[in-house]
């Protein structure tokens, strides 16, 4: 079986969804079989790899520079000996192919980049180079998938829609009632946590927000918890009464968003309120009480209409492991 290498450099400990997406959704390459080296970067010393990376991890150095050094030497040992590559940046693709434009490559697309930019020639560019030196693409939503068509069209590789998952051992019994309402996430702005500020004094028990910068938030009705270790959410999720799960009505939201916390909140039990946009429905038919983008009273109508759900220990939830057997499959048709 083809050697693969995860041309990434997560860091740890982290709790950016990038870092996480990335050590989760490789470790459970390597635990169903997948022969695959993940190279990460400690922020600390003494820092340790993530337990769910497992075996596939290889510690780099602390320091920047340093680690960005030994990562490439890494990656040319490893194209020289003929391996393949799975790689979600499109910048380091693109420099991969520059100097080894016949390595297998299979690229996990995030996000398009081409869409990002008022002027995209450049980006739309490194686009083409990138999907036109790979044997497949795997994205997490169908929007990414679309907007990919839409940039490269019949160029494009062979492709395939793969969800962001959560672990088995993040499944959490809710109890029978809860306080709160819950949000775990970062702050941009197509996230929408405008609408939460607003709809907070509202809320009888109040509003939890969980992520980077809420510590620092003063807003009326809001305890803001900051970065919690990402071990440790689940417990907080299944306390809370109800999740939201708030998007901005745009591009990001209707088409792109693959949230990595609405897996989370699968697992707990406990209610979501999501915003009424196509990405969630796609993701989680049912599964949510719906309300209109932007709209703070329907968004606080949506909550009390959750708050009458039943509070159920989920049996089952899309684990990484899922998502890797779909993905060693695609890995079969177009690496072999």
């Amino acid at each position: 079986m083809k050697r693969w290498f995860h041309l990434g450099r997560p860091e740890a400990p982290s709790v950016r969804a990038q870092d996480i997406q990335q050590f989760a959704s490789s470790g459970a390459l390597a635990r169903r079989g997948l022969p695959i080296v993940v190279p990460w970067r400690p922020l600390a010393a003494g820092a340790a790899a993530p337990a769910d990376v497992g075996p596939a991890g290889w510690r780099l150095p602390t320091g920047r520079t340093l680690a960005a050094v030994v990562f490439r030497a890494l990656a040319m040992r490893h194209a020289l000996r003929g391996g393949g590559f799975w790689c979600r940046d499109w910048r380091l693709a693109d420099e991969l192919l520059r100097v080894a434009p016949r390595v297998p490559l299979v690229f996990e697309a995030h996000e398009v980049p081409a869409d990002t930019e008022p002027n995209p020639g450049a980006e739309l560019s490194r686009m083409r180079r990138v999907l036109a030196g790979a044997l497949g693409v795997v994205t997490n939503a169908q929007g990414t998938a679309d907007r990919l068509v839409h940039w490269v069209g019949s160029r494009l590789p062979a492709m395939q829609v793969s969800p962001n998952a959560t672990s088995a051992a993040r499944l959490r019994d809710p109890g029978l009632t809860g306080s709160g309402v819950g949000w775990v996430g970062n702050m941009r702005l197509e996230k929408d946590v405008d609408l939460l500020r607003r709809a907070a004094p509202h809320l009888p028990d109040g509003l939890i927000l969980m992520g980077p910068g809420t510590e620092a938030l003063s807003w009326p009705g809001v305890v803001g918890l900051g970065p919690i270790p990402h071990a440790k959410v689940p417990d907080v999720l299944a306390a809370c009464a109800v999740l939201a799960l708030p998007l901005a009505d745009g591009p990001y939201g209707r088409e792109l968003a693959a949230p990595l916390k609405l897996w989370d909140y699968l697992a707990t039990g406990v209610p979501i309120v999501g915003a009424d946009l196509p990405s969630l429905h796609r993701l989680a038919p049912g599964q949510f009480v719906a309300y209109r983008p932007g709209d703070v009273a329907d968004f606080l109508r949506a909550v009390e209409e959750a708050r009458s759900r039943p509070r159920l220990a989920p049996v089952a939830v899309r684990t990484w492991d899922d998502r890797a057997d779909e993905i060693i499959r695609f890995l079969a048709e177009v690496a072999p």
